[in-house]
């Protein structure tokens, strides 16, 4: 009779160890509905940048890239979503197009296009097209307006993915960057939200949950390594960072 007992005690202390350690969310997270988001913008925009601020990854690398890479990122809240970066420059187009199929097996979730207000330079870029002769920390108001007429431009293919048989939940436009142009942040704001950029992606409303844009900083650096005043602190971008998340979560999983 004791012996039983024993046994039926030390039955009942493995079933809940089990359960304590099943239990446990970063234990089961990979056991969690996974959600696929694909990342698009022009090379120079900092994609891959976002993606290790917004992961915290440090195997994330930061460098042009070539073809399309693939990170599972374990949000805060332990819900699991793999990031698809893809290279930028046009003449990638074809390695974009792969993901054609994913699309069409309704297999990705959201879409995330990287702008920048203008503010792009990639290897192709001379600095004497970026910067004012006089001042060398002045930005040529004209190349800032060429790069947001490319961005409408390029949305183009980006949008071409995204119907309504495909499923696709929802789309957002992260304006990154923000350190740069923070002090003008409503004036691009609005241009993103409800200007000549919005007039253009307003179409996604017919086959998407939500269109949403947010300002966002990856990284806090002078363009193009020339001394000028930033004016957004650690702090703010941290926020910036959080309340990201905190939108991704709801767009992907729901409301916490």
């Amino acid at each position: 009779m004791i012996a039983d007992s024993y046994a039926t005690f030390s039955v009942l202390k493995v079933i809940l160890y089990l359960l304590r350690h099943l239990l446990n969310f970063k234990r089961i997270y990979r056991f969690w509905p996974k959600r696929t988001i694909v990342i698009y913008g022009e090379s120079g925009a900092g994609k891959t940048q976002f993606i290790r601020s917004l992961t915290g990854d440090d195997r994330v690398v930061e460098s042009r890239t070539q073809d399309i890479r693939r990170y599972t990122w374990i949000m805060p809240d332990y819900h699991r979503v793999e990031l698809i970066d893809t290279p930028g420059q046009m003449s990638l187009k074809e390695i974009r197009q792969r993901l054609n199929r994913e699309f069409t097996k309704k297999k990705i979730f959201g879409v995330i296009n990287i702008v920048t207000n203008g503010y792009l330079i990639n290897t192709d870029t001379q600095l004497s097209e970026v910067f004012t002769a006089d001042n060398p920390s002045q930005v040529k108001p004209g190349f800032l307006q060429d790069n947001k007429e490319r961005e409408l431009k390029q949305i183009d293919e980006w949008m071409s993915n995204i119907h309504a048989e495909n499923k696709v939940k929802w789309f957002m436009t992260v304006v990154n960057k923000a350190d740069i142009w923070y002090s003008e942040i409503d004036n691009v704001m609005d241009y993103y939200r409800s200007g000549a950029y919005h007039d253009k992606v307003q179409g996604l409303n017919y086959c998407c949950r939500r269109v949403v844009a947010f300002a966002y900083c990856s990284i806090i650096s002078p363009f193009g390594n020339r001394p000028m005043l930033l004016t957004m602190s650690e702090h703010k971008k941290r926020e910036m960072t959080e309340e990201l998340i905190r939108e991704l979560t709801e767009l992907n999983f729901g409301k916490a």
